[in-house]
């Protein structure tokens, strides 16, 4: 997910500008948002398949409803007081994020689930690439990427970005072996295409 979202965040000002000819003042912030949300709501799969596989699905269900059906009065008192559209889904985020983790301490506490492991394995990376993408998000469209800049100075940003991305997600994400084997295969691909 985050190999699609800094790009279409990072890209949103001038992509905006070329179709619309304006930014309107809440684009930027609401796909910030709403990218958000669904980053975090990507590491709600792990989790679902655990309670799924193990046909323990009561306090799962009851837990994650509960929270869920908090997004509609959130979203109702952030805009009867007057807070920006992009609000929303933010509060919609720390909702499924405060969700998430308690689904997973019922998980860890009645039905073993391995929540160290997890920590480790997981959620470790996982905020770590976040944090990462965030912040090239913030730093190209705060202070890089305007509706000024060149389209070809656009498109090498982002060729950059998800260069840094993809480096990163590698020594992160992977380990050793893992990286040794995505190695050999790209190297495999490279002697196959030269050959031919």
């Amino acid at each position: 997910y985050m190999l699609v979202m800094v790009p279409v965040v990072v890209l949103v000002k001038p992509a905006v500008y070329l179709w619309l000819g304006n930014i309107p003042e809440y684009v930027v912030p609401f796909m910030i948002c709403v990218s958000l949300y669904h980053l975090v709501r990507t590491i709600h799969l792990p989790i679902d398949l655990y309670f799924s596989s193990i046909g323990k699905l009561k306090y799962y269900q009851i837990t994650d409803l509960f929270y869920l059906s908090l997004n509609l009065p959130a979203a109702w008192l952030l805009l009867h007081f007057n807070f920006p559209y992009w609000s929303v889904f933010l509060s919609m985020a720390i909702i499924e994020l405060l969700s998430h983790i308690s689904v997973a301490l019922i998980g860890a506490i009645r039905y073993d689930y391995p929540l160290g492991l997890f920590i480790g394995k997981l959620y470790k990376p996982f905020f770590v690439m976040s944090s990462v993408c965030m912040a090239i998000v913030y730093v190209n469209n705060y202070w890089g990427i305007d509706e000024s800049t060149p389209f070809t100075v656009v498109l090498l940003i982002g060729a950059l970005n998800e260069t840094i991305i993809l480096t990163l997600a590698s020594f992160i994400m992977l380990n050793c072996d893992e990286r040794k084997k995505v190695l050999d295969t790209i190297r495999l691909k490279f002697c196959k295409q030269k050959i031919k």
